[in-house]
């Protein structure tokens, strides 16, 4: 899956292609698919924070149960791992 640095490098594309392009019309479906791209780049960001945000409260929680687990629970994690 692309991020938001592949999305952000799409859009500038776009406003470069806009550039050399002369009507109207075809300038103005660039610039708007420039910026469902930036839109795209927003949303990808955003998502990316949201889930280390989750991975890190998982393995806070986590390292809480391992804690609170019993011995042998423990033991059978680690011959597991």
């Amino acid at each position: 899956m692309s991020g938001p640095a592949e999305f952000l490098k799409l859009a500038k594309q776009c406003f470069q292609i806009a550039d050399a392009l002369g009507t109207l019309e075809q300038r103005s479906s660039l610039l708007t698919m420039a910026q469902v791209w930036l839109d795209l780049a927003a949303e990808a960001e955003q998502l990316t924070k949201l889930v280390q945000e989750a991975d890190t409260a998982f393995e806070v929680r986590a390292s809480e149960i391992v804690r609170a687990a019993p011995l042998w629970a423990t033991d059978l994690a680690q011959k597991s791992a």
